[in-house]
C-alpha cells in the first residue's frame, strides 16, 4: 500500500516537472515577413493597380496608396486602386502582430497616355489665308502632318510653321502621332470663303446733267450689297446689280458700295462730276508731217487728250483717234482716220470717220477766230452741219479755223497758229470740242 502511494507521487511530480521544463521552440509563433506584389494593367494613365499580399505573420495591415483612389486601406487584400494621372507613385504597407511591426514600400510609374490633338487658327475666313497650328498632343515621339491643299502640304515637325491656302474651299488637316509602340490619328476640317472684294465700274450717258448712271458690279465673295448714290434717284439700293440711277443736277457726286459675306465687310467709293462746261479745250497741240509720224506723231485723240505716235497706235486706241494731219510737199490738211493710210501714214486699226472742213473760205459756215477765242460752251457748234471738203489750207492767213465732227457726233473747232510746210514739217493748233 505504501509503495503504491509513493509511486503515484513520483509520477505526478515528474509530470509537473516535465511541463515546467518544456522547450519554447517546440511550438514557435510565425515570424513577421512583410511583402507584396504590384500589378499595373497598363503603363499609361489612367491605370488600375492590383495588389497581391504575400505578408506572413501579420495580424494588422495599414496600406497607403499616395495619388490613388482609394488612398489607404486596412484590409489584408485591398481592392483595385485607380490612378488617373501620369507620374511616379509609391505604395506602402505597414504590417504588424503582437510582437513586431514592419513597413515595405514599392514604387511604379505611369506615363502620359498617347493623345493626338491640335487647334487651328485662321488669319482670315476667306482665301487667301494663313493657318497657324497649336499642337496639344501628348506622349508622342513622332509627328506626321498632312495639309491637303496647303503650302507646304506636309510636315514632320512637332510644331509646324504657318500653312498658306490660296483658294476658297473645304480643307482637312490630318495629324498622326506615335510613341514608338502605339499610333493615334486625328483630323480637323475648315472652310475658306472666296475673298471679299468690293468693286464696281460705272458709265454715264452724259458728262452733264441730266445724266443716267449705269453700274457694273465686279464684287467678289459677297452676298449682301448696300449702294448709296448721293444726289441720285434712287439714292439707295440693296440689289446686287442696281438699275439706272438718274441725276438731274450738275455737281460732284459719290457712288458708295458696301458689301458683306456675313462675316466681313468691305467698302468702295467712286466720285464723278457732272459739269455745265460743255466743251473741252486743248492748247498748243503740235502734229508732225508725214515723215514725223513716228517721232512727233501725226494723229490726236480728243477723247484721250493725247498725241499718238505711229509706233503707239493700237486696235484699242485706234478707235479713239479722230484728228489726223497730213503734211506733205505742197499739201497740208486734216483727214478722216479711215483714209490715213492712203496718204502714206500708218494704217489705223478700228479707224472711225471724221468730217473735216479744211478751207473755210469755200464753206457757207461763218466761224471766226474771235468766236473761237470767246467760246465757253458749245452753243456756237451745236447747230452746225459739217460736211467734209477735199481742200488743203494755205500757210498764210494765220490763225486759221478748221471745223470737224467725229464719229461720236461731237463737233469741234481747230485754230491753227503755226504751219511748217513739207512732209518733215509740222502744224500747231488749239482745239475746242463738245463733251
Amino acid at each position: 500500500m505504501l509503495k503504491n502511494t509513493i509511486k503515484l507521487f513520483l509520477m505526478g511530480t515528474a509530470i509537473i516537472f516535465a511541463a515546467c521544463t518544456e522547450d519554447p521552440d517546440t511550438n514557435p509563433k510565425e515570424e513577421l515577413v512583410v511583402d507584396f506584389e504590384i500589378s499595373v494593367n497598363q503603363d499609361t494613365a489612367p491605370a488600375e493597380v492590383s495588389i497581391t499580399n504575400k505578408t506572413t505573420g501579420a495580424t494588422a495591415y495599414n496600406w497607403s496608396f499616395a495619388g490613388g483612389n482609394p488612398e489607404n486601406s486596412t484590409e489584408e487584400n485591398p481592392a483595385t486602386i485607380k490612378y488617373t494621372e501620369a507620374g511616379d507613385f509609391s505604395i506602402s504597407l505597414e504590417a504588424s502582430n503582437e510582437a513586431d511591426q514592419e513597413t515595405v514600400t514599392k514604387s511604379f510609374s505611369l506615363n502620359e497616355q498617347l493623345m493626338a490633338d491640335f487647334e487651328i487658327s485662321l488669319s482670315s475666313e476667306s482665301a487667301p489665308t494663313e493657318v497657324t497650328i497649336t499642337n496639344n498632343s501628348k506622349a508622342a515621339s513622332s509627328y506626321s502632318w498632312t495639309f491637303s491643299g496647303g503650302n507646304p502640304s506636309s510636315s514632320t515637325e512637332e510644331n509646324p510653321s504657318i500653312i498658306y491656302y490660296a483658294e476658297k474651299g473645304d480643307y482637312s488637316i490630318d495629324l498622326e502621332v506615335s510613341d514608338g509602340t502605339e499610333t493615334k490619328i486625328i483630323s480637323k476640317t475648315f472652310s475658306l470663303e472666296e475673298q471679299l472684294v468690293a468693286d464696281f465700274n460705272f458709265s454715264l450717258s452724259s458728262d452733264k446733267a441730266p445724266a443716267e448712271l449705269s453700274i457694273t458690279n465686279n464684287s467678289i465673295g459677297a452676298n449682301e450689297y448696300n449702294w448709296t448714290f448721293s444726289g441720285g434717284d434712287p439714292e439707295n439700293s440693296t440689289d446686287e446689280n442696281p438699275g439706272t440711277v438718274n441725276y438731274t443736277q450738275n455737281g460732284n457726286f459719290t457712288v458708295e458700295l458696301e458689301v458683306s459675306n456675313g462675316t466681313a465687310t468691305e467698302t468702295l467709293s467712286k466720285n464723278f462730276t457732272l459739269s455745265t462746261n460743255e466743251i473741252t479745250t486743248y492748247e498748243n497741240i503740235t502734229l508732225g508731217g508725214r515723215d514725223q509720224e513716228s517721232t512727233m506723231g501725226s494723229v490726236f485723240s480728243t477723247a484721250l487728250g493725247e498725241i499718238i505716235k505711229s509706233g503707239e497706235i493700237t486696235a484699242e486706241n485706234g478707235a479713239n483717234i479722230d484728228i489726223v494731219f497730213v503734211g506733205i510737199s505742197g499739201l497740208r490738211f486734216f483727214e478722216t482716220p479711215i483714209d490715213a493710210s492712203g496718204w502714206g501714214l500708218t494704217e489705223i486699226p478700228n479707224a472711225t470717220n471724221t468730217e473735216v472742213i479744211n478751207y473755210m473760205e469755200s464753206s457757207s459756215i461763218d466761224f471766226s477766230v474771235e468766236t473761237f477765242d470767246t467760246m465757253t460752251d458749245d452753243s456756237a457748234l451745236r447747230d452746225l452741219t459739217i460736211e467734209a471738203d477735199d481742200e488743203s489750207f494755205p500757210t498764210d492767213g494765220l490763225p486759221r479755223i478748221v471745223l470737224f465732227e467725229n464719229a461720236a457726233g461731237k463737233k469741234g473747232v481747230i485754230k491753227i497758229t503755226d504751219i511748217v510746210s513739207g512732209s518733215g514739217g509740222s502744224i500747231t493748233f488749239d482745239l475746242k470740242v463738245q463733251k
